[in-house]
């Protein structure tokens, strides 16, 4: 049983053939049912995987003016300084995310020693943002965050975003 395949494009997919000339009327009332039906599975298909509806990002929290940056962990401060232009050597056609599985992979199978080199730099860099940190909240900080809050409360944000219970796949009581 060998399948057979329209490929005129000029076929708009109407469920009529005459004039076709080939084949009996029941093999043409075949060929129209097997039609009708990839085209209803085809129609099932592409309802089912359509998403149901569109939901934005939520918006990224935004750093307030004169508040201190933290600092990369040890895993990043190690990929900007050496692991990315390595892996790049290694791999010089190697995509974005090509280089990140690498790093990944690289950084776990890492000697214990270069990890702690890394390690030790993220641990002063991170007692040097919460002394910065501690400074800035002194200076004036915590009235910047209470006025942030106070502005996204105004502004209708409830902070992150939560799912409406529905009633739908409940027994009514």
């Amino acid at each position: 049983a060998k399948e057979e395949y329209d490929s005129d494009p000029s076929d708009t997919g109407s469920e009529t053939d005459e004039g076709s000339g080939s084949g009996s009327e029941g093999e043409k009332s075949k060929r129209r049912k097997e039609k009708a039906d990839k085209k209803a599975a085809k129609a099932a298909r592409k309802k089912s995987s359509a998403p149901s509806e569109r939901r934005s990002k939520p918006k990224k929290k935004t750093k307030l003016p004169g508040q201190p940056k933290k600092p990369m962990s040890a895993y990043f401060l190690w990929l900007n300084e050496e692991g990315r232009e390595l892996i790049k050597k290694e791999n010089p056609g190697a995509g974005v995310t090509d280089i990140a599985k690498s790093a990944g992979v690289k950084w776990g199978t890492m000697d214990e020693g270069t990890k702690k080199k890394y390690e030790s730099m993220h641990k002063d860099l991170k007692e040097k943002y919460e002394e910065e940190y501690k400074e800035w909240f002194e200076d004036g900080g915590e009235e910047a965050l209470k006025q942030a809050k106070k502005d996204k409360k105004d502004a209708g944000g409830s902070g992150s975003p939560k799912k409406k219970k529905s009633g739908a796949g409940r027994k009514p009581a």
